[in-house]
């Protein structure tokens, strides 16, 4: 074989090796990943949407100051201020006027005048068949009448005479005021139109008082505050030492 036959076949196979020779090559796999789609077609042409900035927190609410408390006038602040009207309650007797006296009179009988009008309007009822139940307690149609002005003694009350002996005082009162009905009709002054089953009464028998008929006899004392005619009755009852007293 001749030198140029040689040669030829040398470059055929460095150019056999060149074409073949695998240059660069690596086993990493480089993957192209595709963006996914923002829904916006023109990328750098349209706008994309603000977004909306967060909320501040709220803040605390601060509790109120109190208002500043006003400082005491002195007295250069008060000497030409007009000192302050005081009431018909607030002044003392040495401050009280002619005017505000009589105003305080006319303010009581206004006051006794309401009270005088709510008083029910009494009207003599005759009762009959009256039963007694003590020294001041009546019974009769079907309602419980108590003598006003008395303290009446219960009917089993015992009393004490002066030697210490007990003896039925609440029987005897009882008795002794049975004996003075004798089961005549009694009037007694009720209110109109009160139905009530139990009431206090001022009741009278053949024109006399009962209330003072009982303290007279001495079968009930005085009750609190006393009415002029039962306290007397009641004192001649002690000094003549009957009923109760003796």
């Amino acid at each position: 074989m001749s030198i140029a036959s040689r040669l030829v076949t040398a470059l055929v196979g460095v150019l056999l090796i060149w074409f073949f020779w695998p240059f660069g090559e690596s086993e990493e796999v480089v993957q192209t990943v595709t963006p996914p789609p923002t829904g916006h077609e023109r990328l750098f042409t349209t706008k994309l949407p603000k977004e909306t900035p967060p909320k501040p927190a709220p803040r605390a609410a601060s509790p109120e100051a109190a208002p500043p408390k006003a400082a005491p006038k002195t007295e250069a602040e008060t000497d030409g201020e007009a000192p302050e009207a005081k009431t018909l309650e607030d002044k003392t007797p040495d401050d009280k006027t002619p005017d505000d006296t009589a105003s305080e009179d006319k303010a009581s009988k206004n006051t006794k005048t309401a009270a005088v009008a709510v008083s029910p309007k009494l009207k003599p009822k005759r009762f009959y068949r009256v039963r007694v139940l003590d020294s001041g307690t009546l019974e009769a149609s079907g309602r419980v009448i108590k003598l006003d002005g008395i303290n009446p003694i219960p009917s089993d009350e015992t009393c004490n005479d002066k030697s210490g002996t007990k003896w039925l005082c609440g029987t005897r009162a009882r008795l002794a005021l049975t004996r003075f009905i004798r089961g005549r009709a009694v009037v007694c002054k009720v209110p109109e139109k009160d139905k009530a089953k139990a009431l206090t009464a001022r009741c009278s028998l053949a024109s006399k008082d009962l209330s003072v008929w009982v303290a007279a006899q001495g079968w009930a004392k005085p009750a609190a505050p006393p009415k002029p005619k039962i306290a007397k009755a009641a004192d001649q009852a002690r000094k003549k030492k009957i009923g109760i007293w003796r």
